[in-house]
């Protein structure tokens, strides 16, 4: 994710245990929704409650589409993370 001054920086093992949480959960939301397919571009300057709404989208899609496995979903959420979805 590219909006989180905390990635974008680098991981130098010099923070705490603390941070490293309090991190982890300001982008815990962002890249759950990255990683299931919601693009970057809608989740980088959503607000909580936008990105809950999303987040409820998400949920509803797994829920009523069986025939795809969660895996398979989060499979092509890391690829659109990362950069490798071709189709845009």
């Amino acid at each position: 994710m590219k909006s989180s001054p905390f990635l974008r920086t680098g991981l130098t093992r010099t923070e705490s245990p603390k941070k490293i949480k309090e991190e982890a959960d300001k982008i815990e939301l962002p890249l759950f929704l990255i990683m299931n397919g919601v693009p970057e571009r809608m989740v980088e300057n959503a607000t909580l409650d936008q990105l809950s709404v999303l987040e409820e989208c998400v949920i509803r899609k797994k829920a009523s589409d069986k025939r795809v496995s969660d895996s398979y979903v989060t499979q092509i959420g890391v690829v659109r993370a990362l950069g490798g979805d071709k189709s845009k």
